[in-house]
């Protein structure tokens, strides 16, 4: 269930871009959804005093100047167990904000802070956690897309028993965790598009095939998310969807990058290269026709490198700064970009 278990992963490089942006450029472009990742909303960052509503508006500013019709965050439940209102509040806020703007949501589970941090629970009380948690956050804030499961493996340090419980390892029990999360978000939100995603580099993982093949046959999964930051992703997608296809699914990058290695992509030697992704991005979006890309490192639309510490500083960079992958992606929606349904 580890990314890349028993697989050869392969990087993106240059060389293989240029193949690629010959091999499957289309014989005609298509529209297609595009969204971008709300990344001091994420994870903990809103934890953080820097990243006050001033810091959110100009993040979100920046994604709707490069033409992001959704924004995805990425939640972390961790204050809602710990009961820290103040935090609620100011993610209350940064929803408003982005449904104010005429923006769709689209929330991935992301656990919480507090499992990562030293608070992982036994599976059993992890599942039960994990319905509560969906309910919870699907009533409050009702997106347009709900990612209800990120990666399999992800939760694994979440989970204290997960490498001694056989059911963590289950297939059945995944997709019976599955069925329990698509009912939770439909009995509170039931117009929300609910979807699980996985990490392409393990498509070809017997576990993978099999929770699948299993996801296919949920009535309420409405889409599939392939999250791509490797040569070997793109082409697991390419013999996942000639072996098995969707089921009937829509498919959605629901997360890429240039590379997933956070240090190596935020390295200003890459610019070229990721304007250059970008556009191959789309372009495999359109082969294995895909209805939503949504970029995941999208700080670097504004500036590769470290950024300051101050929260002015970050406003600034936020509104004065653009890198190529912004100017290709920017190109890309304001031709292609289409209204989400």
């Amino acid at each position: 269930m580890s990314e890349g278990n028993g697989t050869t992963v392969i990087p993106i490089t240059q060389s293989w871009l240029n193949q690629q942006l010959v091999a499957w450029k289309p014989a005609q472009n298509a529209s297609i959804g595009f969204g971008g990742v709300l990344q001091r909303a994420s994870y903990g960052s809103l934890e953080s005093p820097i990243n006050t509503a001033q810091v959110q508006s100009a993040d979100l500013g920046m994604l709707t100047a490069a033409g992001a019709s959704c924004l995805r965050i990425d939640l972390n439940y961790a204050p809602w167990l710990l009961n820290q209102q103040n935090y609620i509040s100011k993610m209350d806020s940064v929803v408003n904000q982005i449904k104010a703007g005429g923006h769709c949501l689209v929330i991935a589970d992301a656990g919480s802070e507090s499992y990562r941090s030293g608070g992982a629970i036994p599976w059993s009380q992890f599942k039960a956690a994990w319905v509560q948690r969906v309910q919870t956050i699907a009533q409050r804030y009702r997106p347009y897309g709900y990612v209800v499961i990120k990666e399999v493996a992800t939760y694994g340090p979440m989970v204290s028993d997960s490498l001694t419980n056989p059911l963590f390892q289950n297939v059945s029990d995944w997709l019976s965790l599955t069925q329990s999360l698509v009912n939770a978000v439909a009995s509170v939100s039931p117009s929300t598009k609910v979807g699980v995603s996985v990490a392409t580099d393990c498509l070809s993982c017997q576990f993978y095939t099999q929770y699948l093949a299993g996801v296919e046959k949920i009535v309420g999964i409405s889409m599939i998310g392939l999250d791509l930051y490797t040569a070997s992703g793109f082409q697991n997608v390419l013999s996942f969807l000639s072996s098995y296809g969707s089921g009937g699914k829509k498919l959605w990058i629901a997360e890429a990058w240039s590379t997933n290695i956070v240090s190596t992509a935020s390295s200003p030697s890459r610019a070229t290269m990721d304007k250059e992704w970008m556009l191959v991005l789309y372009y495999f979006a359109l082969k294995i026709h895909a209805t939503m890309v949504i970029p995941f490192y999208t700080d670097i639309f504004a500036s590769y490198g470290s950024w300051p510490s101050q929260s002015s500083s970050i406003i600034s960079t936020y509104q004065a700064q653009r890198t190529p992958v912004f100017v290709e992606y920017h190109s890309l929606t304001s031709t292609y970009g289409a209204t989400v349904q």
